[in-house]
């Protein structure tokens, strides 16, 4: 008897409690690995998140159901832990604050490079009601807004309106005002959320971490079409386009007093040209 994973996920609470079993030839997996990662939207994907092929029998209760399991192109046993290498970047602070928290306290955060996230407003022209810090200087300044804010920005080249990006970079006094020099910019790829990203070689990509002061965020890569640029467990790690391919990128959670670590998220990527 087939079923629809989904009505196998809704069955996972009760089958938990009456010792079920699970089988995929040789290999156990149990259902307790289901309830884990079935907290997609209600969706789950054997090949990406077991890196299995096949079938595997479900025993719930008096019932026995079976699932097909399509083929893994990547599995964990390919995936090397995360290394920035060279050319890696440098950020002096790798955590994103609000934009107008970091102008009111520029004083903590002069000759500092750090990160700013937002989106370019279309032909770089504000809503009436935000407040904007600076203003355009030459006609390659372009402005992010964040918010109710906005800082004009120099440094690189303006990305697409309306698409979500992180701009590394040193708040600057300049004639009109504070603005930002930046050096580099990224793709926002945002918390752990989305499972899938396309960017182009060359690109890089931010990623927040949910770290703190007693917990890291260990990253591992399976592929070799993305690289680490940058990376600190506690706050992000950002990555690299290479070379045409897909990679799949691991994210867990270890306490520091801890041995056990725990996967926290798992998205794709593929890199195009």
């Amino acid at each position: 008897m087939r079923i629809p994973i989904c009505v196998l996920l809704a069955l996972a609470p009760l089958a938990a409690s009456t010792a079920p079993e699970v089988s995929h030839g040789p290999r156990q997996l149990g259902l307790e690995v289901l309830e884990e990662l079935a907290v997609r939207d209600g969706k789950y994907d054997f090949e990406k998140d077991l890196g299995i092929a096949g079938y595997c029998t479900v025993a719930v209760m008096n019932w026995v159901y079976e699932i097909e399991l399509s083929p893994s192109a990547s599995t964990d046993s390919a995936a090397i832990p995360a290394r920035p290498t060279a050319p890696a970047l440098k950020i002096d602070d790798p955590y994103r604050y609000a934009l107008s928290y970091q102008i009111e306290n520029l004083k903590w955060h002069a000759g500092r490079s750090g990160l700013v996230d937002g989106m370019r407003p279309e032909r770089d022209l504000p809503p009436e009601d935000r407040k904007i810090f600076g203003c355009r200087l030459s006609d390659g300044d372009w402005l992010l807004l964040q918010g109710e804010s906005g800082i004009w920005v120099t440094g690189v080249p303006a990305p697409p309106a309306a698409v979500p990006v992180v701009v590394h970079g040193i708040f600057e006094d300049a004639a009109g005002g504070v603005r930002l020099k930046a050096s580099h910019i990224f793709k926002d790829g945002g918390r752990l959320g989305h499972l899938r990203h396309d960017i182009r070689r060359g690109e890089r990509i931010y990623f927040e971490l949910p770290g703190a002061r007693s917990v890291i965020c260990p990253v591992e890569i399976a592929g070799d079409c993305v690289r680490a640029a940058f990376l600190d467990e506690t706050a992000c790690v950002i990555l690299e386009a290479v070379k045409p391919g897909s990679a799949t990128v691991t994210v867990y959670e270890l306490f520091r007093l801890d041995d056990q670590r725990k996967k926290i998220g798992r998205f794709e990527i593929s890199v195009h040209d």
